[in-house]
């Protein structure tokens, strides 16, 4: 595809990779459309297509992990530890995709779309949709981009849960 694709035909291309379940395709394509945006926000239509494909992608993984861990646990519960290491190691390698997928949204959010979002509340609404308690102390620079310090903590879904 050519590179001079314009952010409409990005958009169309993610809703088309949306119907056909292909999630990774679909976050590439917003990820474009977000870096074409450049002081204009995301239009609403564009933020949600956005949030699909990372929920979708991030869904996947953690459904593949509690698959794999639910697999670890009967492996030890019969004492069969060649299999444990082996399934350990796979696990590894699903929590280091999952880790790439949430810094590349969190890089995204906040070197790209950060500055797009004039409102303070919805810079917060922003850092709650990523399960944090936040405290923001607002502090004007410009026009398009604000200097915002965070005080969060990262609150967890499911007291009980573990891993993604």
């Amino acid at each position: 595809m050519a590179s001079d694709v314009s952010r409409e035909d990005n958009v169309y291309m993610a809703k088309l990779a949306e119907q056909a379940e292909r999630y990774e395709e679909m976050v590439e394509f917003m990820e474009k459309v977000a870096k074409m945006a450049d002081a204009e926000e995301l239009t609403v239509e564009e933020r949600n297509l956005l949030s699909v494909a990372y929920k979708n992608v991030i869904g996947a993984r953690r459904a593949s992990w509690r698959i794999i861990s639910s697999i670890e646990q009967k492996e030890k519960s019969r004492g069969n530890e060649d299999h444990v290491s082996i399934i350990k190691e796979y696990m590894s390698k699903i929590e280091t995709e999952f880790s790439k997928i949430c810094d590349g949204i969190l890089n995204l959010h906040f070197t790209i779309l950060f500055c797009m979002y004039v409102s303070f509340d919805e810079i917060k609404r922003l850092l709650r949709f990523k399960g944090f308690a936040v405290t923001l102390t607002y502090i004007p620079i410009t026009s398009s981009c604000s200097l915002v310090t965070l005080a969060t903590t990262y609150e967890s879904q499911s007291e009980t849960q573990t891993g993604p």
